[in-house]
């Protein structure tokens, strides 16, 4: 797998439009992983831990590519 880089100049390009620290996401970086896993491990079910980063277009893309989700959530304190 390739890394997904920013060259200097467009990480202050970046910077100019949004606030600092920023969070940057390539769906198609998701989608290769996506696909890398599922080439090597095709008899195994991927589930996307949307824990971990619940960004829409993320979920989007590996909702498109056919993923599973884990969702996670606290138990309920309230009597039944």
């Amino acid at each position: 797998m390739r890394s997904f880089h920013l060259s200097e100049s467009e990480m202050n390009e970046i910077l100019e439009h949004h606030a600092s620290p920023f969070f940057v996401v390539s769906t198609a970086k998701v989608a290769e992983n996506y696909q890398f896993l599922r080439k090597h491990l095709p008899h195994a079910d991927v589930y996307y831990a949307m824990k971990a980063n619940p960004a829409p277009a993320i979920l989007e893309t590996v909702a498109g590519l056919g993923s599973n989700f884990d969702v996670a959530s606290w138990a309920s304190t309230a009597a039944a």
